[in-house]
Order: structure tokens, then sequence, then C-alpha cells
């Protein structure tokens, strides 16, 4: 089991490798995590309505590991 605190912040790569930007904002619905946020425009949500930011679908994370989440290459939503 994975808890939200242990996801905010970490660094989201694409399989190449590339940073897409820490993890800011994770979006859930009835108790299931549906989009990831990340990249540094993606805090401004927290201070304001905006929905800036990469959006990635939960379905597109192939792995979290310690230090990092990686989403397919060309999955955002």
């Amino acid at each position: 089991m994975i808890r939200g605190c242990d996801l905010q912040g970490k660094m989201v790569r694409d399989e190449d490798g590339a940073a897409l930007g820490r993890l800011n904002e994770l979006h859930i619905r009835d108790g299931v995590v549906t989009t990831l946020v990340c990249g540094p425009t993606s805090f401004l949500q927290r201070l304001m309505p905006s929905h800036r930011g990469r959006r990635y679908a939960w379905s597109a994370v192939k792995k979290v590991e310690a230090h990092q989440i990686i989403v397919a290459a060309g999955r955002r939503s």
C-alpha cells in the first residue's frame, strides 16, 4: 500500500529518464488516485484555481521507486 504523502515531492520521469518535474498534486476520486500533476507550474494549483502543470493519469504510472515515479512516455491526460 502506498500513501499519498509517500508520493508527494517525488521526481516524475518518463520511461526514457527525462525529468517531468516533482509531484505536487494528486487527484483522488472515491478513494482512488486518478491523476498526478507535476512540474513547476503545478504548484500554482495549491495557491489558486489553476489547471497548469503536467497531468498524467494514474494508469500511465509504470512504477514507483524510492525517489521517483516512472510514467509512460506520451501518456499525458
